[in-house]
């Protein structure tokens, strides 16, 4: 990863982002702060990006053809999510720079290689058996005992690909996904906390931490995140020691999102690695000097990067379009919080199958957060 590390970009310089969600909208305007031009490609022409960017091309981000002369329009090129193919950032990283590299997206497609990597590193994850067939499965569960996660190695987008298996009889159901492909057999370990980590370097200096953040189970199935939030010294401390072994490893040049979760006897394990933002980021639009996005950009473009964090905390939660209308009815009366619409175009936007928006609740209080958020009527079924 990184093999375009150190290398100077200078506004007017053109950031072409692959993909065109509220993620590459995000990057979007943090280019504009920097005086940079930014370009775009995605197969809607009215994208959340599309009234944000400079230019864009209409085209799939699985078209060879149309993604080189996507970069051959830009100084630097990066992607937003992970969906993109191996061999189209190859043809990219022949045509314009690249610097998030490509061994994170290879990691990031196959939970076997991810794991591999992980446990190279020597760092501790869940225990887990890789199964071809039925029979690899009943050994590997009998190996682990129950319960545990069945996961098809291949990590497809957007796919239910993964199963929970709680007794015996559960494992009939796995047919399906071993016939799919290899698949990964995952102890389930009762978590305590589920908590993410970024980390921002610009090829160049010392990486630069975010604070930590954490899931929020907030009422049945709404869910949002939490962050800063605050451990003991000594789990703080081995959390940053695992971002840092992570990120001087993959040689970053971007930003990496790491993903762990907490057991009832404080054994910190990492679950996923990612070089591209994420929901658990949210709260750094809100909290500290540069939010998750700005220092992707200031990374990428190679410029310094320095995060000051501020006394607050924020509990943020994304809204869905079948909850737009609810927010809209709030916003005359929720005046501490932060409200964040994924574009301007609203039919564009209310017509997406995702989050069309996001909500930032300021903590004091976490159960008073909470309650805030559930008696809004927003999120209501």
């Amino acid at each position: 990863m990184g093999e375009d590390m150190g290398k100077l970009l200078i506004p007017g310089q053109t950031i072409g982002i692959i993909g065109g969600g509220n993620i590459s909208r995000m990057l979007c305007l943090s280019a504009k702060k920097l005086g940079m031009k930014v370009g775009i490609i995605d197969h809607n022409p009215n994208n959340l990006a599309s009234d944000v960017a400079d230019w864009q091309i209409v085209g799939e981000v699985d078209d060879t053809n149309k993604l080189v002369e996507f970069a051959n329009k830009s100084d630097v090129v990066l992607y937003e999510n992970e969906n993109i193919k191996l061999s189209d950032l190859l043809a990219l990283s022949e045509v314009t720079l690249l610097p998030q590299g490509k061994l994170l997206i290879e990691l990031s497609k196959n939970r076997v290689k991810e794991r591999e990597f992980l446990e190279n590193c020597n760092l501790n994850i869940a225990p887990y058996r890789v199964a071809h067939m039925m029979v690899d499965i009943y050994d590997a569960v009998e190996y682990l005992g129950y319960p545990c996660v069945i996961k098809l190695a291949e990590n497809k987008p957007n796919a239910q690909n993964i199963m929970v298996i709680e007794r015996m009889e559960d494992l009939s159901g796995c047919a399906e996904l071993i016939n799919q492909g290899p698949c990964i057999v995952e102890s389930l370990i009762p978590k305590t906390k589920e908590i993410s980590v970024m980390v921002a370097n610009n090829g160049v200096d010392k990486p630069v931490f975010f604070p930590i953040s954490e899931k929020a189970r907030i009422h049945k199935k709404l869910e949002g995140s939490i962050g800063p939030v605050h451990l003991s010294d000594e789990m703080e401390q081995e959390i940053y020691r695992v971002a840092e072994i992570l990120t001087l490893t993959l040689r970053v040049q971007g930003l990496l999102t790491i993903e762990m979760f907490i057991n009832d006897m404080g054994i910190i394990y990492v679950n996923t690695i990612s070089g591209v933002p994420t929901s658990d980021g949210y709260f750094t639009e809100y909290h500290g000097t540069l939010s998750q996005t700005d220092a992707l950009i200031r990374a990428i473009c190679g410029w310094p990067i320095s995060i000051e964090s501020r006394n607050d905390k924020w509990l943020t939660i994304e809204v869905d379009k079948e909850h737009y209308s609810n927010l809209i009815g709030q916003l005359p009366y929720q005046k501490n919080w932060q409200v964040q619409i994924f574009g301007s175009n609203v039919q564009s936007v209310v017509n997406r199958s995702t989050g069309v928006g996001l909500v930032a609740i300021p903590v004091d209080n976490l159960s008073e957060a909470y309650s805030d958020a559930i008696g809004s009527q927003i999120w209501s079924d």
